[in-house]
Formats: structure tokens, sequence, C-alpha cells
């Protein structure tokens, strides 16, 4: 299960660091004014096919997949990132206890929203429910 969280979260990190620029600055022909926000996506550095091989396919055997990015890195590195990380594998146990063989709605779509925070907002999923097929 440690190793399931830790490949969700290298795959959908929950947030962003937001920077102002404080210079003028130029990187790679792309011009940033003192006064620009900028979002780095910590989810991009876990989708590096340098450090993780076919980095949008979710591999939960996956042995690197701590090497994530999601809650920071330094001095910046998020102080609830165990919390986080408990509380996911918590869900997921509990999920699974209750709700052992379900699928993802193939005729459904799955969204996702961003900003400083990042979350998947719609996963549909089918399950039998004793002859009812709830959505979530």
């Amino acid at each position: 299960m440690g190793n399931a969280v830790e490949e969700l979260l290298r795959m959908f990190a929950p947030s962003s660091t937001g920077r102002v620029m404080t210079r003028d600055f130029e990187y790679k022909g792309v011009r940033f004014k003192a006064g620009d926000r900028v979002y780095v996506r910590p989810l991009l550095h876990g989708m590096d096919e340098r450090t993780f091989q076919c980095p949008m396919h979710a591999d939960f055997a996956r042995a690197n997949a701590s090497q994530h990015a999601a809650f920071g890195t330094g001095p910046h590195r998020c102080a609830g990132a165990l919390l986080a990380r408990n509380e996911i594998r918590v869900f997921l146990e509990e999920w699974f206890r209750r709700i052992p063989d379900f699928e993802l709605d193939p005729a459904g779509q799955i969204s996702f929203e961003g900003g400083m925070v990042n979350c998947v907002t719609r996963v549909p999923l089918v399950w039998d429910a004793g002859g009812r097929q709830p959505g979530v």
C-alpha cells in the first residue's frame, strides 16, 4: 500500500509552489518580468521520463515511486507530508475493504482542476452494490 500511495502522489501531486519574480529574467526564449507570478508544478517532476520509465502509466510496483517532488524539496518541503501520506493510505485501505471490486466507468470522463491546489474533481466508477450501480 505504501508504494501505491507514493505512485499516486507522483502522478497527482496535490499542490503547486507559487513564486513571484523579483527581477526580469529570460529562460529559453521565455521572458519573465519582475512581479510575474510563476507556479512550479511538482507533478511535472513525476512525469520526467529521465527518472520514471513510462511516467503516464500508473505502476504500483514502481521501484522509484517515492522519488517524486509532490511535497516540495529541501527547505520548502511540506511539514505535513507524513500526515498526508497516512491519510491517503488509510483512505485507500478503507476503500478497498468496503468496495474491493470496482472499475472506471468506460462511458465516464475523469476531470482535474489545477492551481495552487491540484485535485481530481471527478472519477466515474462502477461497482456491484447489490444490483445498483452507484456513481462517484
